[in-house]
């Protein structure tokens, strides 16, 4: 089980986005990471990623942010 809890059935949309990032990270590394590579993960159309983050780095910061907020949860635990 992944520490971010990222399976492949994620919801569509953001969440789903930052989901696939996360699986294409865990996998490839960060260079792995583009607009057609999280779509195409995510099962998404061309241009998905464009309606929801405005670059890349803005979902690279939301994947770090929705990560970093996990991990503090469980330490919490």
């Amino acid at each position: 089980m992944s520490t971010t809890g990222c399976s492949r059935s994620t919801p569509n949309g953001e969440s789903g986005l930052v989901h696939a990032a996360v699986r294409l990270a865990q996998r490839g590394g960060l260079a792995s990471i583009t607009a057609e590579t999280v779509t195409a993960e995510a099962g998404l159309p061309p241009g998905t990623a464009a309606e929801h983050f405005d670059s890349v780095r803005a979902l690279l910061l939301e994947v770090g942010s929705r990560v970093l907020r996990l991990w503090t949860d469980t330490l919490r635990e």
